[in-house]
Order: C-alpha cells, then structure tokens, then sequence
C-alpha cells in the first residue's frame, strides 16, 4: 500500500475568486496530455501549413470547452489541490507508532477521492496519493471529514494496524494528515445566530467544513438564509434536523396531510410521514440535493417517561432515514439531544441497536450531537473514566459534534481569567471553554454560533491550540467541582 505522492503548487478555491484565465492555465495543462500541443510551432512553415496547425489546435481546445463537466472537474482539481491547514502530528514527526488508540484526520476539508479498478487516488493538501484499491476503506471517512481511530479504521478496512499506519504516515509525510491527540474541529452552529450568512461565509473563509442547523432556527428562515452560501462553497458539509417545526410549517404539514391538527400543536415530530416530508422541504430550503447529516431533534421530547414508546418511535424515523440514504437523498444520519443522552432516555449503544434494527443490518446512523461544556461537563468527567457517551460514541466511530461549548452565550462565569490562564495561559476565558470542550475525549467538532468575526477568528485561535491532555482536563474538572 506505498503511495506516490507529488506536489502542487495552486490556489484553494475556498473563497479564492477564479476567473477565466485561471480555467484556461488548468485546461492547457490538460492539453499537454495531446502531442499536437507539445510539437513545435510551424513557425516558418507556409501559410496553409500553418492554418492546419492553428485548426488542429482548435478543435483539441473546443473539445474540452464543449464539456458540459468542465467547471465541475476543475472545481475538483482545485479543491484536491487546495493546501491544508498545517497541524503538527506532536510528538510523532519522525513516525507514527503502530498504536490503533491514535486518531487521525485529514488538514483539509476539500479532499477529493477517487476510485479506479487497479487503484484509488487521493488529492488532498496540494499532493496526490495513489494507492490499492483496498485503502478505501481507510481513506473515505477522512474524506467524509471524520477523525477516526487507527484501529477502528483497521477494522472497517480489514487490514492490519501496521498498513494503515503506513498508508496514514504517507498522509502526515506529505502534510494532508495529523495523527495523535487530535483538538476537535470548529463548526458554523445557527442556532441564535443573527447574521446567518455572513457567518456562514467567514466560516468557510476559515476552513471550516460544518455548519449545522434546523428548520424551526431564526423563526423558520435558517435554511434559506444558508443556501446561497453552500450553493458559492460545495465543499461544505452541512448538518440539518427533524423534529422540531414552526407554527407555519405544522400548519403547512397538516394541509399536506403529514401531521394531524392535535400533532401540530405540539410543535415536534417524529412521525414517518413528517420526517420524510421534512427532509424534502431540507433539501429544497437549503439547495442541496443530497443532505451531508439528518439529526433527530431532540427525540426525548417525543414520549418523555416512555423508554419504550420512545425507542418504537426512534426506529421507524430511522427506517425512513435509511430509505432515504438508499435513495442518495442523504450520506448518514444520527440525533441531537440536549438531554436524552444525560438522562439515559437512550444510550449509544441503544441507539446503534436501533439503527441497526432499521437497516435490517448494516445501518448509518453516523452522529450524535450534544451539549458538552465546562458548565454541562458530566459527559467530560465521565469520558475521563472511560464511561459515558463521549468514549462510547468515539468507540464506534461516529462523529460526536458539541453544541453551546459556552453554555448558551458568553462564557459562564465560574471561568474567569485565572481559570483561562489554568487551562492554557494567553487564552481568554471564552478561547478557553472551547478549547476544553475540543480537547474532549471522543468530541469531533464544536458548534459555535456566532455572527461576530473577532469570536469566530478568536475561537478558531483557540481550536488550533494543541490539545489539552488528560491530566489537565482532570485538574479543571476538579477545580470547577471543588467547594
């Protein structure tokens, strides 16, 4: 599984304007590959020679122009050749032990895979990796923006520990990697965000590749508010919900014949014939076709006390969550729960059961998203004795994505400076609750929701921090919970 790797030295299109004269120098580089384009000009030939040549040219050029993939392909050429953003694989520069305990994650979030009969090809950070055809499996939920144990990618591959090490320090080597105590990832959250796409800009402007969000944020309107910006950035994944609906989209829904009068008062669903209806209006608000991640929102709300009732009602959303996976209509699936996790209303290993009842088999339930932070830190002081969701969910290598890292606003008020400078000395107070919920063991990605630029530039600051280890979240943990 060697790989071949070659530099590339061009532009990231994340917020990069491109123009035509950037098209054509990528086209004549295509045209290269076409010996009429490298002979000589007939510069002293005769006239008519000269005309043949000219012709020859044209119609080679007008063949490519004629593609009506062409901005699509360059797009893609781009986007595997945009340059990552450098994390240092600490202390493993000069090589990567075969330990299946490290995580690892790509340094860009514009890498673009592809898979041939003899081989697979990876473009990320500016180089290109080509390996056998069995590294797919390692490499697709790197792609998929995951950070992944080595050895649950081992796993998922069926190979052994050693070759994805291998495969992983070619990644590292050619800086489209960083592997060992991995700080979670920023993401664009839009709950309480007041200037949706401003923020959603800045957040691709900053390399971020998530931005979540539901139908029923800014009264209705967050998903249209998104679209125009995931319409200008592909590359950016977005996360959406089901559950949890406006007054105007209950009414909308029972007219359709999706919900009752009695359960639209309720405001939250999680019904089949509303789900699927509410991933059709997703897709249509947010102009995407296929949706990265589909959350149940808050499905605790839907039989609070009834454990059973519950998890009847989980599994049959998660059946129509897997047709639509089945229909290309979504990559994966999970839930958002503010307490549902906490109050044991389900657990991770309940909801991969279900999931797995669903699919009949092989599901893709991929996420959980919750609340963690130094106020809501249960899930941290668990995660640190190895119990709780946080390790749990990390085991099975879903995506654990961390909503309100500040508790809902501003930081909370038990973390004052001296607290900051405890948890990494320079850091803010803010800077420093979201630093601890990165550095959270099994945690993914931080959701923050944020319209300003000087927090969104000083939170991503706080993400590129190395991450806390786990003698330093025990200290903080302790602290907080001293008398």
């Amino acid at each position: 599984m060697d790989a071949q790797s070659q530099k590339a030295s061009c532009v990231s299109p994340g917020l990069q304007t491109h123009t035509a004269t950037d098209l054509m120098a990528w086209v004549s580089e295509r045209l290269l590959a076409h010996e009429d384009w490298r002979r000589d000009l007939p510069l002293l030939a005769a006239p008519d020679v000269q005309a043949d040549a000219v012709d020859g040219m044209r119609k080679r050029l007008a063949e490519l122009l004629d593609d009506p993939t062409l901005l699509a392909r360059y797009r893609a050429a781009m986007d595997g050749q945009a340059v990552g953003r450098m994390v240092p694989s600490l202390p493993y520069i000069d090589g990567i032990p075969v330990d299946g305990g490290l995580r690892v994650r790509l340094t860009t979030a514009r890498a673009v895979l592809e898979v041939g009969e003899d081989a697979v090809t990876l473009s990320a950070a500016g180089s290109t990796f080509e390996f056998a055809p069995e590294a797919e499996a390692v490499l697709r939920p790197l792609v998929d923006g995951r950070t992944v144990d080595l050895a649950a990618l081992a796993e998922t591959a069926g190979l052994a520990l050693e070759d994805v090490v291998g495969l992983v320090h070619e990644l590292v080597a050619g800086q489209a990697a960083t592997v060992g105590a991995v700080t979670a990832q920023l993401a664009l959250g839009t709950y309480r965000c007041r200037a949706i796409p401003e923020a959603a800009v800045r957040a691709a402007a900053s390399g971020a590749q998530w931005i979540d969000t539901a139908p029923n944020y800014a009264t209705g309107q967050a998903q249209t508010l998104l679209a125009p910006a995931l319409a200008a950035h592909p590359s950016l994944r977005i996360a959406t919900k089901a559950g949890y609906f406006t007054a105007a989209t209950g009414a909308d829904a029972v007219n359709a014949g999706v919900l009752t009068e009695d359960q639209a008062v309720v405001g939250h669903s999680l019904t089949p014939d509303y789900v699927r209806g509410q991933m059709g209006r997703n897709r249509a608000q947010l102009g995407r076709e296929r949706l990265d991640l589909v959350l149940l929102h808050n499905p605790e709300r839907a039989h609070p006390g009834d454990r059973l009732a519950l998890h009847r009602a989980m599994r049959e959303a998660f059946v129509i969550l897997e047709e639509a996976v089945a229909a290309g209509h979504v990559a994966g699936y999970g839930i958002a729960t503010w307490a549902g996790l906490e109050e044991e209303a389900f657990t991770v290993r309940e909801l991969l059961a279900l999931a797995a009842e669903a699919a009949g088999g092989r599901h893709h339930l991929v996420a959980v998203q919750m609340p963690v932070s130094l106020v809501m830190m249960t899930p941290i002081a668990q995660a640190l004795h190895g119990r709780g969701p946080l390790p749990a969910a990390a085991g099975a290598g879903l995506r654990v994505m961390a909503s309100a890292p500040l508790h809902g606003g501003e930081p909370p008020g038990i973390v004052d400076q001296e607290l900051a400078d405890l948890i990494r000395p320079g850091l803010t107070p803010a800077q420093a609750c979201v630093l601890a919920v990165a550095s959270s063991p099994g945690v993914t990605d931080v959701l923050l929701a944020t319209s300003g630029a000087s927090h969104w530039s000083q939170a991503a600051d706080a993400v590129a921090h190395p991450s806390l280890t786990a003698a330093k979240l025990r200290e903080i943990t302790g602290v907080l919970t001293s008398p």
